[in-house]
């Protein structure tokens, strides 16, 4: 019987192929690891540009493929149904903003003149207690004084509106952009890779897209449905203004876990105004919409969607918000959708050669 024998310098061969193959995927994350440093230090610097690019990119994400699905279903050219899909967004903005938006106005200036109301109420019912003086005090303060500091105020918000309303815009007309021709932001940013990584860079970016969407649609469902819960329960209970405190709920339920809370808030203050079993039911009300929302809603729509781990969506929300204050606490989730998979795709597929 004869017994292979290895040919000289063999293992010599094997173990350079092993060395070179290490010191290849050591360069490999060495060079992912400060892109990554580089990536982060550039949005630092530009935090709010890079937030209003990311918002007109979700936006065009969903312009494009709202479009996309319709010329698929129904037929037709892509472009013609992105410009139906852009006029009636407009149109619907109109509408609300010119015909509704006086309605809405008007009922929010009746919420905040109840507020008013109620914190002076508190305060004649309360106020002489010790451990209720100073928030009552506050409170009554804040609320009652209606000119207080009044032209600071109005001075601060024209700025601040005029400024959102600019932001706004950018926003929107970059989406359309984006919308119309994604190709050519796909391909330019992957042209900025060596050329073996601008495949991955490709896929990369379509795998992101399609986690938006698809995330953003089941946010948009989670929403609806809170708001018509909501609505309803409101509705029954006799609160005032309940349209306008459902559609408060329901936009507010955008930020998960903290939006759902705050967006109770209005509705229980006003209904204390009705006396305190009408709050009470109000507050259980959302209790129970909420208990619905996260045990039973969301994830009927996640099995369809996107899913996030809870305690990676608050921890995001809780960073990105103390550092970029509302915009950021509003994108957070989205940010952290398209990082997971940013991550799954670059780090774990690329880097660690892990397609599981």
């Amino acid at each position: 019987m004869t017994v292979p024998v290895a040919p000289p310098g063999s293992a010599d061969l094997d173990w350079q192929r092993r060395r070179a193959l290490a010191a290849e995927r050591t360069a490999r994350i060495l060079a992912w690891a400060f892109g990554t440093v580089v990536a982060v230090g550039v949005c630092w610097a530009l935090s709010d540009i890079v937030l209003v690019v990311f918002a007109a990119a979700l936006l065009g994400c969903l312009l494009r493929g709202g479009a996309e699905a319709l010329a698929r279903r129904v037929g037709g050219p892509v472009g013609l149904w992105l410009a139906l899909i852009v006029l009636a967004l407009l149109a619907f903005l109109g509408f609300e903003i010119f015909v509704r938006g006086p309605v809405i106005a008007g009922q929010l200036t009746d919420i905040w003149g109840q507020l008013r109301g109620q914190a002076s109420e508190l305060w004649q019912r309360y106020g002489q207690a010790e451990w209720v003086k100073p928030v009552l005090g506050r409170a009554k303060d804040y609320f009652q004084d209606g000119t207080h500091n009044i032209a600071g105020m109005a001075a601060g918000f024209g700025t601040s509106t005029l400024g959102g309303l600019g932001t706004l815009l950018v926003m929107v007309v970059t989406a359309i952009f984006f919308a119309i021709d994604p190709e050519l932001y796909v391909s330019g940013t992957a042209k900025l890779m060596p050329k073996d990584w601008r495949a991955h860079t490709r896929d990369t970016m379509g795998a992101m897209a399609h986690v938006l969407r698809w995330w953003f649609i089941g946010q948009f469902l989670d929403m609806v449905a809170v708001g018509v819960l909501t609505g309803i329960g409101l509705f029954f209970i006799g609160v005032k203004l309940a349209f306008t405190l459902a559609l408060i709920a329901a936009l507010f339920n955008f930020v998960p876990y903290i939006g759902a809370l705050a967006g109770a808030v209005p509705a229980v203050l006003i209904a204390l105004g009705q006396g305190p079993q009408t709050a009470i039911y109000t507050a259980i009300l959302f209790l129970v919409v909420q208990t619905l929302e996260g045990n039973l809603i969301a994830p009927l729509i996640q099995k369809r969607t996107v899913e996030l781990a809870p305690v990676l969506t608050i921890l995001s929300q809780t960073v990105l918000g103390s550092l970029f204050g509302p915009l950021g606490l509003i994108l957070a989730t989205p940010v952290t959708a398209a990082g997971v998979e940013l991550v799954k795709k670059v780090w774990v597929e690329e880097v660690l050669d892990d397609e599981a």
